[in-house]
Formats: structure tokens, sequence, C-alpha cells
């Protein structure tokens, strides 16, 4: 049973994401918001607490900025039976060590936590920007918009205030005579370029995710109709009878995207993909390698973009931008357990 003196911290990389978490947020809250806290802040401001207590320890900071980490204390501290636990939780495996106290980096997450702790519900601390959650952030929509709005909006020029950059969408279409050679050569491009990182002094992917997808009888609506006017609807229409394949890959923010778009591993997973759709194209390929020909290597290249035309393209988008529409979106249902 988790004790009711915990305390939580949920870090967020958008107010969307905020957004989808905030009745888990409210749960918690509800559980531990007494007896412990509930805090949440931004990815930006995560990192900038987890340098502090790690200081010059980049290996345990290249840990603890892809995993979640729980530090949990049984018994009194000065006593002979308390028993320390290091938990932590990454996208492949959760890992629990018994430890003989906390120090180090440990004690230092401790003890920020316990400065956090003297913060009034729905106070922001000054120095980390680690806000604390408050009930009303959980059933007003006006005092939830104003916390997302501490923790993401940005002050600029006059007072003016802007959201900072959210999520960005890469799409691809495509047109291919073999579909799945198509999506043998997405899934080895892909599986690749999720290996990238955002920079050499980061160990965060530089592709937040991905998905790949094909048009299919199964979900060719051909005769659907509007639930009130009862017109026929174009479920399909001709750009998906064009271009039945569909990539979707997703960034942190618009200069994720344009790393993506120039690496050189991108180049190769890019070449891999359009020669499955359309095997001509190794010629201009071989073009372009002709020691002869370096210097129209990149004019050859834009013939290459010229002909992919023909078969794919792209389209970029920017996660809506808006606050007022982010908390009017659809929250995640969430329950805790009932205690017995």
């Amino acid at each position: 049973m988790q004790p009711a003196a915990t305390t939580r911290l949920f870090v967020f990389t958008t107010a969307a994401s905020a957004q989808r978490y905030r009745n888990v947020l409210a749960a918690q809250h509800f559980k531990y918001g007494q007896s412990g806290r509930v805090f949440l802040c931004t990815y930006e401001m995560y990192a900038q607490l987890l340098r502090a207590v790690c200081k010059d320890d980049k290996a345990t900071l290249s840990k603890l900025r892809q995993r979640d980490l729980g530090l949990l204390l049984f018994g009194e501290p000065s006593s002979a039976e308390a028993e320390y636990y290091e938990a932590t939780l990454s996208k492949e495996s959760l890992e629990l060590h018994r430890l003989a106290t906390f120090q180090g980096y440990q004690h230092a997450i401790i003890a920020e936590f316990d400065r956090l702790s003297a913060l009034d519900e729905g106070q922001q601390d000054p120095g980390s920007g680690v806000l604390r959650w408050r009930e009303a952030f959980g059933i007003n929509q006006v005092e939830w918009r104003k916390a997302l709005g501490t923790l993401f909006e940005t002050k600029e020029g006059e007072g003016k205030r802007e959201l900072q950059e959210g999520d960005v969408y890469h799409l691809i279409f495509f047109r291919c005579t073999d579909p799945h050679g198509l999506a043998e050569a997405v899934a080895d491009a892909m599986e690749k370029l999720a290996q990238i990182l955002q920079d050499d002094q980061s160990d965060v992917p530089l592709i937040k995710d991905w998905w790949f997808g094909q048009w299919s009888d199964a979900v060719d609506h051909r005769d659907v109709r509007d639930g009130k006017f009862h017109g026929s609807i174009d479920a399909k229409g001709p750009l998906v009878e064009r271009f039945p394949n569909c990539l979707i890959v997703r960034f942190h923010n618009p200069a994720a995207l344009r790393t993506y778009y120039e690496h050189p591993q991108h180049s190769e997973g890019r070449e891999r993909i359009f020669k499955a759709c359309d095997p001509h194209i190794s010629r201009l390929y071989s073009l372009a390698r002709e020691p002869k020909l370096e210097k129209e290597a990149a004019a050859i290249y834009e013939s290459i973009e010229a002909f992919a035309g023909r078969f794919m393209f792209r389209a970029d988008f920017l996660e809506h931008n808006n606050l007022d529409l982010i908390v009017r979106g659809r929250s995640s249902p969430f329950e805790l357990p009932a205690t017995r």
C-alpha cells in the first residue's frame, strides 16, 4: 500500500500532454495531496532540476532523464530497521534496488522535494518553476488554464505571452505497387532513425514516436451517411485513392523536425523508402554518387525529389497552440483502485 505521505512530481513536454493526464493528477492529489504532495512541471524544468542534483555525474544524469524515478523509505530514518529502495522505470524494464541509505543525488532529490513541500497548493516555485497541484485544477477550467499558462506560456515583448511550441507531426503519403515492400522499407528505416538522439549532449530520442498505416477495404466506408441530414459522406476521396499509404512521425518541436530532415541517416532511410516505391529512382541516386559529378550532387538530388513527387508528398503540422482549445480537450479517464 502506498504511504499517504507520498510526494510525486509529474513531468510534461506539452500543455496538451498535461491535459491528457489531468484526471490522473486529480486522483493523485485526492490520494496524497494532504499528507503528501503532488507537483507538476515541464520537461525543461525537470532537466534543470536533474542537472542541479547530479552536478558533474553525467552517467546518472543520462540514466535519470530516460527513466521514472522512485525513492522509497520504509520505517523511520533513524531506526536500524529502516529500509531504503530506489525504483526506476524505463520503456523496457522496472528495476528495484535496495540501498544502505540515500546518498549523493538521491539525498539531493529528497532535499529538493522537502524544500518544495513548503509551497502552498497552487503555488509555483520561483527557482525551479515546479507547480504544486491544487484541487481547483481538476474541476475548474479557468484555474486549470491559468496553471497550464504558468507552466507553458513564455513572456514575449510588451508583456505578451506565447504558448511554447507543441509537438510537430510529419506526415508522408505514398503510392506504391508493392505495399509489402514499402512496409518493410519503412519499418527498417524507422527502426534505425528512432535511435537518433536530439544532439550530442542529450540522450533524448529525436523522434517521439511514429506510425505507419495503409488504406484497405476494412476502412472503405463507401455508404455512410450524416447522422442528422442523412446525406452521403465522402469518407475516402481522391487523396486516399492516389496515396493509400501513410507514415506519421512525431517530434518534440520544429527544431527536432529540421534536424530529422537533414540527418544523414534519414537520407539513407529516405533512399530505401523511395526505391521501394519506384526502383527506377535508383538511377538518379547512382548519378548523385558519381565522383565526377560531385559538384552537381545537390542538383541531382533535387531531381530525385521531383521524381519522388510522382509517388509521395509530405505535410508538416504543429499541434494546436491555443490553451483555450487545449483545456477543452479530452482527459484520459482515471481512478485509483479502492483501498482494502
